[in-house]
């Protein structure tokens, strides 16, 4: 069978599919009514090959469109109102990044002080949120990474996830390592990321660090930790 789009069920916050192909409003298909704005991304084409029917799929779904970012450019999908998070939740996308010689930041999610994305300088998938830490009163950066070589021009399946208070990254389905604090011994209390990440607006393609270069095709935002 092929790559099938993801469907919604009760735990999907917004689901984008990509569809579209043209114009400047990306569709929410969760039935909550988050459609994105779309700032200066440029639609293409996507034809996929098509693979085993899987969670994650191995694939995007065939024959479908995605948006194409240099770095500048964004979907603006704003506040969750009535549907923010305060427990287990996933980001998830499929991404494929352009080779750059820049080393900064690629992010695909930011909402408040947290963010997903790809860092060139050490060719690692990084998911992070930087909350008060209660043992010190202090604000630090939460940080749980997965090593890659670096797929350019590949699609890849990325996704944050917090699951009991606590975040993972998920690459192609491989978990990277748990999450540590930075700068700060491994056995003192986590800082809550809830409030820290469903803050502020959600973005997708950028972030304060730096923007994605690459495609970004089929994301979902669910309630629920997904892996």
């Amino acid at each position: 069978s092929t790559g099938e789009p993801w469907r919604r069920d009760e735990t999907t916050l917004a689901l984008y599919h990509f569809a579209e192909g043209s114009g400047d409003v990306l569709r929410d298909s969760s039935g909550n009514g988050h459609h994105g704005k779309i700032v200066g991304a440029k639609w293409v084409r996507v034809d996929g090959s098509g693979s085993e029917s899987r969670e994650p799929p191995a694939e995007p779904p065939e024959n479908n469109s995605a948006l194409s970012l240099d770095g500048s450019q964004s979907i603006k999908v704003g506040k969750y109102g009535r549907d923010r998070i305060t427990g287990d939740f996933t980001w998830e996308a499929w991404a494929k990044l352009r080779r750059s010689e820049s080393k900064v930041d690629q992010n695909i999610f930011r909402s408040g002080r947290g963010m997903l994305y790809f860092s060139p300088r050490e060719s690692k998938w990084q998911f992070t949120a930087q909350a008060k830490n209660p043992a010190n009163n202090r604000f630090e950066v939460s940080v749980s990474s997965l090593k890659t070589a670096g797929e350019f021009g590949e699609w890849t399946h990325i996704s944050g996830v917090r699951r009991d208070g606590k975040l993972r990254v998920f690459v192609n389905g491989e978990p990277g390592g748990p999450l540590f604090l930075l700068n700060q011994a491994r056995n003192e209390r986590l800082p809550d990321a809830s409030e820290a990440i469903y803050a502020d607006d959600i973005t997708i393609g950028s972030g304060i660090s730096g923007g994605f270069q690459g495609e970004i095709d089929e994301v979902r935002i669910s309630n629920v930790a997904r892996y």
